[in-house]
């Protein structure tokens, strides 16, 4: 990096070790602070109490099952919205990133912010221009020295600006969910993010601008690294497009089983192998699991690492190391459907969103992240 250094940490054992290093040794927070310019971003709040992540893996993760029927029906209602069928099944479409993009963040906001906003364009404009904007301003930042960054952020108010103006047009209805937490009105209450930020925020003493701040970070965190993945895997698919019929056939036979429920989702496998193998091979990023030190850490192998020192794991060395991935240069769609199928005690290792050292896509431990629109390749696969 031009602004500091990073120590990459590298083998499962030293990986693990990275791991288990506690907060206040080693802090994730701190590393996102750095490497995105958070302070910048988004202000000081969201890395001294970022309370919005444990809203989503908490609460979001507990009603999601709840969720998953509506969010279906807007999945599709998006899907014919964006990439309507017709005919033959083909569709044109000009840019496959942007149309993507719309409909990773349509459907999460779903989930953040519920129905009717979740398809206002301008706020999904916004949203969706945020993470390219927090990359652009990091892009700035680095050119200049820890004093003068703060300086330079001054003029560089792009992700603040989009804060601000996302802030007017959700105003009305982040009021109405204010009125909703101080009246207690629990009957109207909706089960969505926004409504549990809100009711964390007041709690706090945060105000709206907070509550903005946090819907936002949210959308950073899901749109860009999703619709990444879900362009990757149709990238793979159309160089392989032998594979289309077997992932079909394995959708329709379990939708028509058991219809497009969340414990659906997990049932199937070909699909969770396809997917596994195409995010190994075109991950995000070279490295995952980041931290900075607070204090001084040692490695089993000796390795002295000092107080203020990034650490990051090397996942795509991990991801295409022969040891743990035969011929790892091949994609191989049913990798890991042939280790579920030959060894049930091999499951939970396998799935596209689990966390291991030897797949660190997602990164590892409690800081590690999920990405729950593998259901959109599920989703495309079963339309006719």
């Amino acid at each position: 990096m031009p602004d500091q250094w990073m120590v990459i940490v590298t083998g499962p054992r030293l990986i693990e070790e990275l791991r288990r290093f506690p907060d206040d040794t080693s802090s994730f927070y701190d590393a996102a602070s750095d490497l995105f310019e958070l302070d910048t971003s988004f202000g000081p709040d969201l890395k001294e109490d970022p309370f919005h992540v444990a809203l989503l893996r908490g609460q979001l993760t507990r009603n999601l099952g709840n969720m998953f029927p509506n969010m279906m029906n807007e999945m599709k209602q998006t899907f014919d919205d964006l990439l309507p069928v017709h005919g033959d099944g083909w569709i044109r479409t000009p840019l496959l990133v942007p149309v993507i993009q719309k409909l990773v963040a349509r459907v999460s906001n779903y989930a953040f912010v519920g129905y009717p906003m979740c398809r206002h364009d301008k706020y999904l404009e916004l949203a969706i221009k945020h993470s390219d904007h927090i990359a652009w301003t990091r892009k700035l930042l680095i050119m200049f020295p820890r004093p003068l960054k703060y300086l330079v952020a001054r003029f560089a108010r792009r992700t603040r600006n989009n804060v601000l103006e996302g802030q007017k047009i959700l105003l009305p209805l982040i009021q109405e969910r204010i009125r909703i937490v101080k009246n207690n009105d629990k009957d109207n209450a909706p089960q969505d993010v926004l409504q549990y930020i809100t009711e964390a925020a007041l709690s706090k003493n945060k105000g709206i601008e907070g509550i903005s701040r946090s819907i936002f970070a949210t959308n950073w965190a899901a749109i860009h690294t999703s619709s990444s993945t879900f362009v990757y895997a149709l990238l793979d698919l159309a160089a392989h497009p032998d594979y289309a019929s077997e992932m079909r056939e394995e959708v329709e036979r379990v939708i028509g089983e058991e219809g497009w429920t969340k414990d659906a989702m997990t049932k199937l496998w070909k699909v969770d192998s396809f997917m596994r193998e195409s995010l190994r091979l075109n991950g995000m990023s070279a490295v995952s699991m980041f931290r900075k030190t607070r204090k001084p850490v040692v490695f089993s192998n000796g390795v002295r690492i000092p107080a203020g020192t990034i650490l990051v794991a090397a996942a795509r060395d991990t991801h295409m190391d022969e040891e743990y991935y035969p011929d790892p240069h091949t994609f191989d769609p049913w990798r890991s459907y042939r280790k579920r199928v030959n060894s049930e005690r091999e499951v939970e290792g396998e799935l596209y969103s689990s966390y291991s050292p030897t797949h660190l896509h997602f990164g590892l431990g409690k800081h590690a992240w999920y990405d729950p629109h593998v259901n959109y390749l599920r989703k495309i696969l079963s339309r006719k």
